[in-house]
């Protein structure tokens, strides 16, 4: 019985480390909108890019998740790609 949950608990590590560095990726971004830069910008379109099509991967496997992670993307994505939030990023004033 030990060996099959220490089995178990290896197979959840490796499976919970793609979700870990792409939580780590989300809160690099989100440090560095301070800063601003295209290279923010294009980051956090990219995240909210992923988080939207992982929202419907997921929906499409467990049914009950369906709009979890969809819709806030979708919305976070139409706020980042307006032209002001662009503008906020390569640093004009104003």
């Amino acid at each position: 019985m030990g060996d099959l949950l220490l089995l178990a608990g290896g197979a959840s590590a490796v499976t919970a480390l793609p979700f870990a560095v792409f939580g780590c990726w989300g809160l690099t971004t989100a440090a560095r909108y301070g800063s601003g830069g295209p290279e923010t910008h294009l980051s956090a379109l990219l995240h909210t890019t992923s988080v939207a099509a992982l929202g419907v991967l997921l929906s499409s496997v467990l049914p009950w998740m369906y709009g979890t992670g969809l819709r806030p993307a979708l919305a976070v994505f139409v706020l980042l790609a307006a032209g002001e939030a662009g503008e906020w990023f390569d640093g004009r004033p104003y």
